[in-house]
């Protein structure tokens, strides 16, 4: 995952998005847009782990609204989160691109890719444990883990319409399946 999670500055607003799946050197960017951008970026991962229940439940909120077609309030969502961070990278933010640039058009976008047969097989090894039949009742005490199912079916439907349909029907027929076991935590 990311390095340390970077705090919102509320003075600052969004120039740079880092448009690279996880696993393509997203943390590298996140360290490197601070430096030439002197301000905070946003890193999925690392606030996936240590910002608990407040982006988590923001992000994951998101997701769902905008799979439900709630194209307004997807936008409110994608506003607050973004909020106070001069650029943003890896997965959540990867899969609202449209709606970023909606709310801020003159940002710039740095696509960052790794060679398809490297890339592959690492995501496939992460995602054969993040989508563990257990991983439910293990997330469900952590406040911004709690969210990780929801992420882990939207990063397949969106690795799935956009990438590769082999590694995106694996992960959905786990997240199918695990989300079919969920034992009701809630946010």
């Amino acid at each position: 995952m990311g390095d340390v999670p970077s705090k919102p500055d509320y003075s600052k607003s969004l120039k740079v998005i880092g448009a690279g799946f996880p696993w393509t050197g997203t943390s590298s960017m996140q360290l490197a847009l601070e430096r030439l951008l002197d301000g905070p970026v946003a890193h999925g991962g690392s606030h996936m782990v240590s910002n608990g229940k407040d982006f988590g439940g923001k992000w994951g909120e998101a997701c769902l609204t905008r799979r439900a077609g709630h194209r307004e309030r997807t936008l409110k969502l994608v506003r607050e989160g973004i909020r106070g961070f001069v650029g943003c990278t890896d997965v959540p933010y990867l899969w609202f691109l449209e709606e970023l640039l909606e709310l801020h058009p003159g940002v710039k976008v740095v696509l960052v890719t790794r060679e398809p047969e490297k890339w592959h097989p690492s995501l496939k090894g992460v995602f054969g444990h993040i989508e563990a039949w257990w991983l439910p009742l293990v997330v469900c005490i952590h406040p911004g883990l709690r969210w990780m199912p929801v992420m882990v079916s939207e990063f397949a439907r969106q690795i799935r319409f956009r990438m590769s349909p082999s590694l995106g029907s694996t992960m959905r027929r786990r997240s199918t399946r695990r989300q079919q076991g969920r034992l009701g935590c809630s946010g």
